[in-house]
Formats: C-alpha cells, structure tokens, sequence
C-alpha cells in the first residue's frame, strides 16, 4: 500500500479503519483492518466492502451509504465480517461522509462481546418470557393501590380472564373490577395484613372473567420495599383452580350424603320407639355384636335421659342367634339403663337365649321378663296410671274396677 498520501493517524489507530466510496467500493483501510480480515497487508485487500459483510448485514450497510448520500454526517451501524475459516466478528461501524470528495470513512470498533451479551439476553427473556407464558396462570407487577394498578403481566392473564396484558397496563380493565364484589375487601385486607408483616400472602377468591363467568383464583404474591421499608410494588403469580375447588364442593356434598345416609341406616338400626308417655321399646332384630351393641347402647340411653324414661323394653322376639355373647350384650344394655333410672322389661326371650343368661350367671332380679310386647305395654300402663293418679281415693279405684 502506497501510504504517501495516507494521513499518518488513520494508519496509526488500533480500531479498523476504512476509506470508501458511496458506492462501497474500498479506497484504503489500515494495518488494524487488515488484521480484522485476518491476512498480511497484501492479502487482506477488499474491492468492496459489501463483499465482506455477512449477507443479512449488508442491507444496513448499504442503508448507511444511502443515507450519508443524502446529506447526514454520520450514521452508526453494527455488521459482521465474514471470515472464511475463522468466526465473524461483529463490528460497531461510525461512518462519516465528506460530499466534497464523494468519500466516506468508517471506524470500526469490535462488538462482538456486547452483541453476545445482548443475544444471551434476549435468549434469557425469550426463555422466560416462554417459561412465563406457559404457566397454568399469570405472573404480575403492580401498585399497591385500589385498582392494582399493573405495570407487568403476562400472557396468561387473557387465557385466565379473557382480558389482554394490554388491557391491563393501559387501564382499559383493572384487576380490582374483576375481583368478584364480595371478594375485594377480604383480598385487600389480607393483602395489605402481609404487608404490615413483610410476609408473602396466599390468598383463595372469586373473580369474573371477560365473559361473566365466575372463577376460583389462587394468587401467591408478595411486597417490594425500598430501603425505608415503603412498599414499591406488589409481584405475584395468580392462577386459575376452580376445577380445583369444584372438586371439593362436590366432595365435601357426596360426604354429606353419606354422611347423612348413614345416620339413617343408623336411625333404622335404632327403631327406639315412645309408644307411652314414659315407656320406650327397642325391638332387636338380628345378630348383636359389639360395634352394633355399643350403638344400641349409646342410642338408648340418649332416650332415656332425653325422654326421661321410666321403662325400656327390649323386644328380643326376632333375634336370631341364641349364643351368650348376645346374652352378654343385652346384660350390659340393661345394667346401662338401670344406672339412668329406668326399668328394663325383656319380651320375647327365645329358650336358646334364656339359657345362655343362666349360663353366665347374670343377676337378672331387677329385670321384668314378659311373654310378648303386648303384656309389657299393658304392665307399664297400668303400673303408671296409680303412680299418675297417687292422690286418688281407694273407693274411686275400687268403683273402677267395679267398672
């Protein structure tokens, strides 16, 4: 290269420097551009620089010159240079028109750090822009004030609400509006109770989507704070569980149910009956076993003390088995009654089971044992009558049997 004429400053300065024309063709470039190209000072030479350039970069390039054309001084502009065997550079290009000689000059500064570091970047908040959008909710930044006012959401936010981010940021819709009317002062009072405490808030509601629907939302969130301790912003995700919470509804209802049928099958299990002011009876069908006779045994007494009973007949005309487990049970059920006050009158013994309470030897004195329910209901009625009657005269009640 013939550097008579080249200024000893443009061949002197570590960054890549280029003489051109408007036309892009190369008038001169320094050593330092030269060792950009990656070759001697006799092989590094270019025609054109648009030669050099990666072929999505040299639009810009040739937008460049046409603007420098066109009267602007400078323009600045990144490109790469394509290296054959080597990696591209990425250049940040300062060019600089002078119209009277029809020239352009370029320095060109490495920027190959800063473009990888911008394209990790947009890669990380592509990623978790992606991430974001893919959550079952929506992930927010707003102020704590009564509207929410968002300054941040993501995509989720229309599928959960129907709404756009847009909408949001632009205060077309607030997020207190879609809060449901009977949910907003429970969520801002929980809000603002995790504030005072610096503590994150986990909050269940309602809120009305864009369509009238009603949803069920979890919001998990949390306050942002200067150094004084101010709340600057709120940030949280919120994400939709009324699948969640319908599930339940309809559990927590199938166990009412149940809950509900089974105190029936345990009401029929139990047929107490009042059948006299006074005198309860308790017909036992089928086999008595412990769970079965504890439940006899807590059902009865409830009675007793509820009705104030004198008498319990137990109806044993339609128990099956005749074996002295039975006759243990009912020994307990009539003890149990008799401690409450109450007499208790056994009907229907069967042979088999009056010999398995003579076999456990069950004091039974105070017990009345009665042929048949009918004879029992007729003993407690006329045993009760002269008790309800006690300051009746002895003529009275010899002139009614008389009668």
């Amino acid at each position: 290269m013939d550097t008579t004429h080249m200024d000893r400053f443009f061949l002197s300065l570590p960054q890549a420097c280029l003489v051109v024309h408007l036309d892009g063709q190369v008038i001169a470039g320094n050593p330092a551009w030269e060792r950009v190209l990656g070759g001697a000072s006799g092989d590094a030479r270019v025609s054109s620089l648009d030669a050099v350039l990666h072929p999505e970069d040299r639009p810009r390039f040739r937008e460049a010159l046409q603007q420098l054309a066109a009267g602007q001084e400078a323009v600045v502009f990144d490109a790469r240079v394509v290296r054959p065997g080597r990696a591209d550079v990425w250049l940040e290009w300062s060019a600089v028109s002078f119209p009277e000689e029809q020239k352009v000059r370029l320095v060109a500064h490495d920027a190959t750090a800063r473009r990888t570091a911008e394209l990790a970047a947009r890669e990380s908040a592509r990623s978790v822009e992606a991430l974001l959008n893919n959550l079952p909710g929506f992930v927010y930044r707003c102020i704590n004030d009564a509207d929410w006012t968002t300054s941040y959401a993501s995509a989720g936010f229309q599928t959960l609400t129907g709404h756009s981010p847009e909408d949001l940021l632009s205060k077309r819709v607030t997020f207190s509006a879609l809060i449901h009317p009977e949910d907003r002062q429970h969520v801002w009072d929980e809000v603002q109770a995790a504030l005072d405490t610096r503590t994150p808030f986990l909050i269940d509601y309602r809120i009305v989507n864009a369509s009238g629907e009603v949803l069920h939302v979890s919001e998990r969130g949390r306050g942002v704070y200067d150094d004084a301790g101010q709340v600057l912003a709120l940030e949280g995700f919120m994400m939709d569980v009324t699948e969640r919470v319908l599930t339940e509804e309809n559990l927590r209802e199938k166990t009412r149910i149940i809950d509900e049928q089974q105190q029936e099958i345990r009401n029929l299990s139990l047929p107490i009956i009042e059948v006299w002011d006074g005198v309860v009876t308790l017909p036992i069908v089928g086999t008595l076993d412990e769970h079965r006779a504890a439940q006899l045994t807590e059902g009865l007494l409830q009675t007793v003390v509820q009705r104030q009973s004198r008498h319990v007949i137990l109806d044993l005309t339609a128990v099956g088995s005749t074996d002295a487990t039975i006759a243990h049970h009912l020994a307990r059920i009539l003890r149990a009654v008799e401690l409450l006050g109450a007499r208790g009158i056994l009907v229907g013994i069967q042979p088999g089971l009056a010999q398995s309470f003579v076999e456990l030897n069950t004091n039974l004195s105070s017990v009345v044992t009665l042929p048949n329910l009918r004879t029992a209901l007729l003993a407690c009625m006329q045993g009760a009558t002269p008790r309800a009657r006690r300051s009746d005269s002895k003529p009275a009640s010899s002139d009614r049997v008389r009668r």
